[in-house]
């Protein structure tokens, strides 16, 4: 299976189908999607996705496409898992890049993460967005494991092929200065008036972040104590239930 996305690619693969290859060309994925049975979506894994499927007989992904288009009622239905039925219904994949991350006794060497945007696009708040979004997965992660980066590079993917990139570090793991760091070379790479189609974060070079927030005054404190406050959101209700307005915009798209 070969299409934009990884996630339609893998749905590709399992589809029964004449030829050796599969391929689904970019903006068909709705409607290749639409016929096959809901259960195809990694989604319907989730206990709460799969009865929601059954009880409102959601047989074919086309069905669980009309249904998503009422909002209220999509959140109604699959609670905190909305917006990831919603991207799948639609062949939407902002699954990042994750390449084996083994660290011996440290549990990680490095973390990789890759938004592809819905369409190639120049629009600044998009753009924003996206960096929004790959910074609350890059900090999450970092404050999860307890790790720093001595190096970050952000890549900007164009839709001609070209990429710029931009290098830095991360000396402190807390929601504002990931994201901080991120959008600041996120400026400095994006020296082209070419649409992008994804962005890349690769922090590498990580280290035990020891931290002593007794040192560093009130406000980093409270910085710290609001960022260990979302990732605790996260882990009950689920990724991206607690996310910047930008990066909730991108989301919707």
């Amino acid at each position: 299976g070969i299409s934009r996305n990884k996630l339609v690619s893998a749905i590709a693969t399992r589809v029964d189908f004449h030829e050796p290859v599969l391929e689904v060309p970019q903006g068909a994925e709705t409607g290749f999607l639409a016929p096959l049975q809901s259960g195809t979506l990694p989604v319907s894994r989730e206990k709460l996705v799969r009865q929601s499927l059954t009880d409102l007989n959601l047989q074919i992904v086309e069905d669980v496409q009309q249904l998503v288009r009422r909002r209220r009622l999509n959140e109604v239905a699959f609670g905190p898992f909305a917006r990831q039925v919603t991207a799948q219904s639609q062949g939407i994949d902002t699954a990042m890049v994750r390449p084996t991350q083994l660290g011996g006794a440290t549990g990680l060497d490095r973390i990789v993460e890759r938004h592809v945007l819905p369409e190639d696009t120049n629009d600044e708040e998009q753009l924003h967005g996206a960096v929004q979004l790959l910074a609350d997965n890059v900090g999450h992660q970092l404050r999860h494991w307890g790790r720093v980066a001595g190096k970050v590079v952000l890549q900007v993917h164009y839709s001609d092929g070209y990429e710029n990139r931009a290098t830095g570090r991360l000396r402190r793991n807390d929601a504002y200065t990931v994201t901080g760091e991120l959008v600041a070379l996120y400026r400095r790479a994006n020296r082209r008036r070419g649409r992008i189609r994804s962005i890349t974060v690769d922090a590498a070079r990580l280290r035990t972040f020891a931290d002593h927030l007794g040192l560093f005054g009130q406000r980093l404190e409270q910085r710290e104590r609001l960022s260990h406050t979302i990732d605790h959101l996260q882990r009950r209700y689920g990724s991206g239930v607690v996310i910047p307005l930008s990066a909730a915009r991108v989301q919707q798209q």
